[in-house]
């Protein structure tokens, strides 16, 4: 804020990339991995504060999980479908999909990564019905699905990139440290890359 950025949403970056609106001067996108409850604890009300938004990327399983176990601590806990909608429904954050049970960086099973011996057709059933699943339940709990698409650890797949297209994801947001330069070809959303913090 001291320095003039200005927080944007996800269909404001996709109506100016496809001509159908301006960017602030300087644009900048917050984005949340995971769905951490620390996000509904920490950086919810300082967006607020400061008037700015951001998105937040879910990973279904946690959030299903935590939606069903009264246990909560901000240590280790993530976002419940009513923090969610909460925050939907205030502006200040949006929500992506980060798959519903792929988040894994284990040698053999890395994000949609294929597995080791895992024909074309299994990996794109298993990673189309995960993803699938994910955005059926953020529609339900947002009342609409998703545009975005982060992808587990920033492994991408160019095998799944016919599965994300399927899905109507509008961007796609990798782990690779570069400003991005934001043009009015749709390409400079696949994937956007983003500096970690």
């Amino acid at each position: 804020r001291d320095n003039s950025f200005s927080t944007i949403s996800l269909t404001q970056l996709v109506d100016y990339v496809y001509g159908e609106g301006e960017l602030p001067e300087k644009p900048a996108l917050i984005t949340f991995d995971d769905g951490n409850e620390s996000v509904y604890a920490y950086a919810y009300p300082l967006l607020k504060q400061y008037g700015m938004t951001a998105v937040v990327n879910i990973l279904g399983s946690a959030s299903e999980r935590f939606s069903e176990n009264p246990d909560h601590d901000v240590n280790y806990s993530y976002l419940t479908w009513d923090e969610i909608r909460e925050m939907k429904d205030s502006g200040v954050m949006e929500f992506g999909n980060h798959t519903y049970d792929l988040h894994s960086d284990k040698p053999g099973h890395r994000g949609v990564k294929k597995i080791p011996g895992e024909s074309a057709e299994e990996y794109q059933y298993r990673i189309y019905q995960d993803i699938k699943l994910n955005q059926r339940l953020l529609a339900e709990a947002l009342g609409e699905a998703p545009i975005a698409f982060a992808y587990p650890f920033g492994y991408q797949e160019e095998e799944a990139l016919d599965i994300l297209d399927s899905l109507e994801f509008r961007i796609l947001m990798g782990s690779y440290e570069k400003q991005n330069l934001i043009t009015r070809d749709p390409a400079c959303l696949f994937p956007l890359r983003r500096f970690n913090r």
